[in-house]
């Protein structure tokens, strides 16, 4: 079991590339977001963001402003804040993954950011695929497949550090946008 201090650092890079593309874009968050407790993240995306939404339609659902992060030059990828906590991973101008790092939404199962590893494999039994972390080994991804996309449940000692929701290919990038 490895150590609270070491929470992975692949979660940390990519907390930290989607925390640097919220400060260049200089997004400021509100409050004032169609996002409740009640949303559930799934295969299908957050509540009434989906994934294969734009910018804008998202905007609309949310009802709150995002603005997309700015991309490496040649690059078809940014990064957005969508609400506290919450980022998600744009190619061709369209939500492709969610990352979430709050306890405040779950799955349509109850796992949620801080629940336990064996929450996780309790609420999803016979369909979890384990694999270890690219920078953390140590660290387990629980990967919940349905078709091209999946939900991972990133854990870090013991407990479910984020959860992402996404295709492939973008969700299994491992650090934002590479």
């Amino acid at each position: 079991m490895s150590k609270p201090s070491s929470i992975n650092r692949s979660t940390r890079t990519i907390v930290g590339v989607a925390l640097a593309a919220v400060i260049v874009a200089g997004i400021v968050m509100t409050s004032a977001s169609a996002l409740s407790t009640q949303d559930r993240i799934s295969h299908a995306g957050l509540g009434p963001i989906k994934l294969g939404m734009t910018e804008r339609q998202i905007e609309r659902a949310a009802k709150r402003p995002i603005t997309l992060g700015a991309s490496a030059p040649g690059a078809d990828c940014a990064l957005a804040a969508l609400a506290g906590k919450t980022h998600g991973l744009f190619t061709g101008r369209r939500l492709r993954r969610i990352y979430l790092r709050t306890p405040r939404f779950a799955t349509p199962k109850g796992v949620r950011v801080g629940s336990s590893e064996q929450r996780v494999l309790a609420a999803y039994p016979g369909k979890l695929r384990r694999q270890s972390q690219k920078f953390t080994p140590e660290e387990d991804d629980l990967i919940l497949r349905k078709g091209d996309r999946k939900v991972i449940f990133s854990i870090a000692g013991g407990r479910v550090a984020e959860i992402s929701s996404g295709r492939t290919p973008e969700i299994d990038l491992v650090e934002g946008c590479s």
